[in-house]
């Protein structure tokens, strides 16, 4: 199993509109083989410490897939395809960082 934590960094005052197309996604990919889930996160402002600022242009997604060939699968599905041309003029960037456990 292996985890991966996508940093998605909108352009100013679009953050919105990514994850309402994110959220028409999401039924999708939860039935993808292999998808343990898909969540949506934004950040949240707190006081504890050694805690980033919270940034309103940010997403994150937190995945679990069995394996790393339906991670690969996924990443080309036509809905994944058909998403990112919805999204391109409103995504600054994107980071994926791929974890498994110790």
């Amino acid at each position: 199993m292996l985890k991966v934590i996508a940093t998605i960094v909108t352009a100013p005052g679009h953050r919105d509109s990514v994850i309402a197309e994110l959220k028409q996604i999401q039924p999708m990919v939860v039935q993808e083989q292999g998808c343990i889930h898909y969540d949506i996160f934004v950040d949240l402002d707190t006081d504890l410490p050694r805690t980033q600022p919270s940034d309103p242009d940010i997403i994150t997604l937190l995945e679990g897939w069995q394996s790393l060939q339906e991670l690969e699968t996924h990443l080309s599905a036509p809905h994944m395809l058909v998403f990112r041309d919805k999204v391109k003029s409103s995504v600054e960037s994107v980071k994926l960082r791929i974890v498994q456990p110790s």
